[in-house]
């Protein structure tokens, strides 16, 4: 009945749906006794709060996520009776398991009264149990009892400032990208080998692997202690369920907040009069040389080069959006937050489990950006150098089956185009000649399609060779003594032919 005079004191009506009031009972549970949160510090009784004292006394049922941990000794001395949860540590595969065992078997204890639930530390940091009861929990229906966590004793035995700023990682579930060079990283649940070894891969890539670190042991218990040891080394150490990991910052190493902030310098009151004066379309052609460099660097196989020229591909971007900031259009957050959300949209078969499919991709591409019709998408390749342009446009057709057999059959097209060629060049139509010159280009990179080939990197190569074979030239005319660039067109072809017979 105590259930139901709630429901009406809340304001359902009698013609209430039967959906509404399931709703509201998935929403605000059904009757529960309270559940307090207790925090036993990160040490022995003589951390325990005065609070934290009255509720263990309390004659509540007290359940303890762990037993072990120097604080239990008090309940032990005091003959005050507890449960804990340190079975399904053994019998259950995975913290997830674990954590969702012990939420549900709290919730069960509450349904006939009120129940302490006691955690190492303070409730409110690193306790997902906690986290979990707190989402599902009405205000009403638990109460935290704070606790001094285990962080107060890891920066002390590290004598570390927390007001310097730090960051808190969950070794159990971190990615390289949640580390901060700038600042301190207190990793936590580094229980076991698995962990320390992760964790030597990630830190080696960003800190190097004889950057110092501190590996925390019971911080806070009478066996306290701290190794300060390398990156290199954390594969080799021991690890326990009270084992954290604390990452000194590292300021020689540079993230993205450094170059946002140079940026900003370089468009600011004292910065560089020529970057201050530069706009979007100012900058286009460097996003281009850029990128173009940036490809040349890939192909040369040169990493160190390709660091630098990736670099300033990336500097492009930060450019555009240093103006964009400024005039009040986008910034940084918009443009990572766009394509990482195009990216995962444009992804199903990885971040949905759908099965991958290749027309999948286009619909969702052609759905995304309003494309009602195949000429709708053709349209939208645009903004690259024509060659590329144009095999992109082959691969679309080919995708609907408008494309010859073989790579013979494309070449019988090329002949074709060029017979048509000769015919406007003996007309002398220049509006002709241009077009059939167009039609000659196509087909032969829809010969270049066939063959697997990327017309663009084949016209590189030519262009490559070209200037290998004038290069070779010159040095040729310079040992006749000889200067090149006012050499006739017959010497020169003499000397071109003399090359490509060297080449053989």
């Amino acid at each position: 009945m105590k259930f139901y005079r709630k429901i009406l004191k809340r304001g359902f009506s009698s013609r209430q749906t039967v959906y509404n009031l399931v709703k509201y009972i998935l929403v605000r549970g059904f009757e529960l006794g309270k559940i307090y949160i207790v925090g036993l510090g990160p040490s022995d009784a003589d951390q325990l709060t005065k609070k934290a004292l009255e509720a263990i006394h309390s004659g509540r049922k007290n359940f303890l996520r762990t037993d072990q941990h120097e604080s239990v000794n008090y309940f032990k001395d005091n003959e005050i009776p507890y449960l804990s949860f340190d079975g399904l540590y053994q019998k259950l595969d995975s913290f997830d398991q674990i954590y969702t065992r012990i939420y549900q078997e709290l919730i069960q204890a509450a349904e006939k009264e009120d129940i302490n639930y006691l955690v190492p530390g303070s409730p409110m940091i690193a306790e997902k149990t906690v986290k979990m009861l707190l989402d599902k929990l009405g205000p009403d229906q638990y109460e935290v009892i704070q606790g001094l966590s285990f962080l107060e004793p890891v920066f002390t035995l590290c004598q570390l400032d927390p007001v310097e700023g730090f960051i808190l990682v969950d070794g159990d579930n971190f990615h390289w990208t949640d580390f901060n060079p700038h600042l301190a990283n207190l990793v936590t649940q580094v229980y076991n080998a698995r962990i320390l070894a992760d964790l030597k891969l990630s830190l080696g890539e960003i800190y190097g692997d004889d950057h110092e670190v501190f590996l925390v042991s019971d911080a806070g218990l009478k066996s306290q202690k701290v190794d300060r040891v390398k990156v290199h080394v954390l594969d080799r150490c021991q690890a326990s369920y009270q084992t954290s990991l604390l990452v000194p910052k590292l300021t020689q190493k540079k993230n993205w907040q450094d170059l946002a902030k140079v940026m900003e310098e370089l468009r600011g009151r004292h910065g560089c009069p020529w970057d201050l004066e530069q706009t979007h379309e100012s900058i286009c052609p460097d996003m281009i040389e850029e990128s173009y460099e940036a490809v040349d660097a890939i192909k040369s196989g040169d990493l160190d080069q390709m660091v630098e020229e990736l670099g300033d591909v990336l500097f492009q971007v930060y450019f555009h959006s240093q103006i964009a900031y400024e005039e009040g259009e986008f910034n940084l957050y918009d443009i990572w937050t766009q394509v990482t959300n195009k990216l995962i949209h444009r992804h199903p078969h990885v971040f949905d489990q759908e099965k991958y499919d290749e027309g999948n991709w286009d619909r969702i591409k052609d759905q995304s950006r309003g494309f009602k019709t195949f000429a709708q998408r053709l349209e939208d390749i645009r903004g690259l150098p024509a060659l590329m342009r144009a095999q992109k446009i082959t691969h679309q057709t080919g995708k609907i089956g408008f494309f010859w057999k073989d790579a013979q059959e494309v070449f019988s097209c090329v002949q074709e185009e060029m017979d048509e060629l000769a015919q406007a060049l003996a007309e002398g139509d220049s509006n002709h000649i241009q077009e059939e010159i167009g039609d000659v280009f196509y087909s032969l990179v829809n010969l270049c399609y066939a063959l697997n080939y990327t017309a663009e990197d084949i016209m590189h190569q030519a262009c490559k060779k070209i200037i290998h074979r004038l290069a070779k030239m010159e040095e040729l005319a310079m040992k006749d003594q000889l200067d090149f660039q006012h050499l006739d067109f017959n010497q020169l072809e003499n000397y071109w032919k003399l090359v490509k017979k060297i080449e053989k």
